[in-house]
Formats: structure tokens, C-alpha cells, sequence
């Protein structure tokens, strides 16, 4: 995209020129869905700028488009569009949650980690996130390393704030002390990580996880960084009263 055009667009925002700001809309939204970052970042302002000028009207097919950006294939433009989570609260687009199902993993994990983000602006509420709750599950032993790695260090997080019930739903206590057994020893480590927090807050209790400890003391045994983080882990435990 030319200089020349943006210029064009800024000094439209800047005198409020209604006419060339709705004849470059499209041209706006080419912007934030730019693989340039720089191109990105100046058509994000754009559009805060008209918002706070309330200088934008968008059609449902504009609202499906900017909506869309939150599962484009690209990284950037997803994580540009959800630090604009809020732009997506004034402009009135909803339907979240169809995407805490998303397929792939990745889609799946951009909005799992802004779900706290996406309840406090009233944009789902609770009830909804919890009745996807499944698919979080599955993110714990997702395919993708740093996604594994990701969802385990949330996860503490979003059962203290009652997506997940471990004290009152046995089903879900259950479910993840499952995890505290699983096979793999990439999953398995940080199940017994996210315990630390889940005891801290009295989530979980000792002596419920101490007939499950055998499983922990055996990742203790690993050569390199696993087997210590497992001893971290262990040493924790047993210095709990």
C-alpha cells in the first residue's frame, strides 16, 4: 500500500472528511490485516480514532470481516486483533463463542487466553465459557508444545476464577487428576506444576494427591530439566503440612 494513500486517509480522519473515510474503508481494513506490522499498527489507530470520534458505521458483512481476523492464519494479525478486544466491545460484535471450539489448536488457544478478557467486557458470560469447557481439556495435552505449556499455566488461573470447579464437581476433579497420571511425561510435569498453585489456594488437598505421588516421584527420576522441576515439585508437596 502506497504512502500517498495512507496519508490521504490520516488527513481524512484528521478533518473528519466523512466522504473519503467511508470511500477507504476497505482500504482501512486491508490495513490491519496487513502482514507489514507497521501497516497493522496505523490502521488499528485509524479505527480508534474513529471511534472515538464516532465517525464509523459498519455493515454486518464489515463486522464479519474484522471478526474474522481473530482466526486469520497469520499470528500478528490474530494477536493485533485481540488487543483490540475492546474495539470489538464499542463496535457491538459478539458470537465468541464458536470460537472456543475452533478446530485447530492455535485459533482454539487465541481466544482461551483472552477468555477472562472476553467475560470481564461483557462480551460472554461464564455460564457459556464453562458449557465449552471440554475443549480447554484438550488443549492440555495439545500437539503443540508451547500451546501445552500455555494452557497448563493458565489453568490455575481460570479454576480459581470458576470456568473449572475442582472443589464441588468431582467429574472435573477427577478429570484432572487424570492428568496427574497421563503418559506423557511432557503433560504429566505440568499437571503436577499447576498443583502447586491449586494447593496454595486450597483448591485441591494433600492428601488427595498423596495416593498419586508415586506418578511424580517417577518424573523425578528423569535426566535434565524435567527431573528437576519434578523435585521442585515433590519437595513442595511434602513440606505441606
Amino acid at each position: 500500500m502506497t504512502d500517498d494513500k495512507i496519508e490521504e486517509i490520516l488527513e481524512a480522519v484528521k478533518n473528519n472528511d466523512i466522504y473519503t473515510i467511508s470511500k477507504n474503508l476497505r482500504t482501512i481494513f486491508n490495513l490491519i490485516k496487513s502482514p507489514v506490522k507497521e501497516e497493522r499498527d496505523t490502521g488499528w489507530k485509524i479505527i480508534e480514532s474513529l471511534i472515538e470520534n464516532n465517525r464509523i458505521v459498519l455493515t454486518d458483512k464489515d463486522k464479519r470481516f474484522l471478526k474474522s481476523l481473530m482466526w486469520n492464519k497469520l499470528q500478528g494479525i490474530r494477536d493485533d486483533a485481540w488487543s483490540h478486544l475492546y474495539i470489538y466491545k464499542v463496535l457491538g460484535i459478539t458470537g465468541f463463542d464458536d470460537l472456543l471450539t475452533a478446530k485447530s489448536d492455535k485459533i482454539k488457544w487465541s481466544v482461551w487466553s483472552h477468555v477472562l478478557d472476553i467475560i470481564q467486557l461483557s462480551l460472554i458470560d461464564v455460564k457459556t465459557v464453562q458449557k465449552y469447557s471440554d475443549s480447554y481439556w484438550r488443549l492440555l495435552k495439545s500437539y503443540y508444545p508451547t500451546i501445552r505449556k500455555k494452557a497448563w499455566r493458565l489453568f490455575p488461573k481460570l479454576v480459581t476464577f470458576g470456568i473449572f470447579n475442582l472443589k464441588e464437581n468431582s467429574k472435573q476433579k477427577e478429570r484432572y487428576y487424570e492428568f496427574l497420571k497421563h503418559n506423557k511425561y511432557s503433560v504429566r510435569i505440568y499437571a503436577w506444576e499447576a498443583s502447586i498453585e491449586l494447593l496454595k489456594n486450597s483448591i485441591i488437598i494433600k492428601s488427595e494427591i498423596i495416593p498419586l505421588i508415586s506418578y511424580l516421584e517417577e518424573l523425578t527420576k528423569v535426566n535434565g530439566q524435567l527431573g528437576k522441576r519434578a523435585k521442585k515439585v515433590l519437595n513442595y508437596i511434602q513440606n505441606l503440612p
